[in-house]
């Protein structure tokens, strides 16, 4: 996505998740807020792009696109499945991706963990660890919001934490309650992705 060409009167829909901070969220001013936000709020302002934001789950961005209710999904994770279907732009923002567990619990290391991982469905690190981990337990949630709800009561036993790292001088990284860093499983950059074939909107 460069900034070498004003396009006033031009607009974009951007699908973003609206329970996924600090990445994309929609605060209790029902304001959308966060990282992806502000980054293309400042791409819109360079290139002259209005940028109307679309909040929704994974599946509501996904089904959007898919459709073309919306031009661009504001922040993905780039694998080779995705890229047969969708086009993706340059780095937005790095990631990575920890996997935290109880403080009490000492598997020896991760594929001998018996107890059930839990992540959001549909997303990178459940293909990731059906990969590279295939014998794990994944314990699939509906949407970031029920994730984060459990971690705060305390009512699983592990989940994997995406936490930006080319910020981390903005960002303190802080492990919830109740756990512990058990290992960084992967980096990512999250990246603008769009149908393929309209690579012309990441001009």
């Amino acid at each position: 996505l460069g900034y070498s060409t004003l396009n006033f009167g031009q607009s974009y829909k951007v699908a973003c998740l609206d329970d996924y901070p600090p990445y994309s969220s929609v605060n209790e001013a029902g304001e959308i807020t966060g990282f992806l936000i502000d980054w293309w709020d400042l791409w819109g302002r360079q290139t002259g792009i209005d940028i109307s934001f679309v909040p929704g789950s994974v599946d509501d961005c996904i089904s959007w696109l898919n459709n073309n209710e919306v031009d661009i999904i504001a922040g993905a994770f780039y694998s080779e499945d995705l890229s047969k279907q969708y086009d993706f732009g340059d780095q937005i923002l790095g990631t990575q991706a920890i996997l935290c567990i109880r403080k009490e619990l000492e598997p020896v290391h991760t594929d001998s963990i018996n107890f059930p991982i839990s992540l959001v469905k549909n997303g990178y690190t459940g293909n990731y660890l059906g990969e590279n981990h295939p014998n794990l337990e994944l314990d699939l949630l509906k949407s970031n919001s029920v994730l984060y709800e459990a971690v705060a009561n305390q009512e699983i036993d592990a989940f994997v934490y995406i936490t930006p790292y080319n910020v981390l001088n903005l960002v303190q990284i802080t492990i919830p309650e109740g756990y512990k860093e058990f290992e960084i499983l992967f980096s990512n950059n999250l990246r603008p992705m769009v149908k393929k074939g309209n690579k012309k909107v990441l001009a």
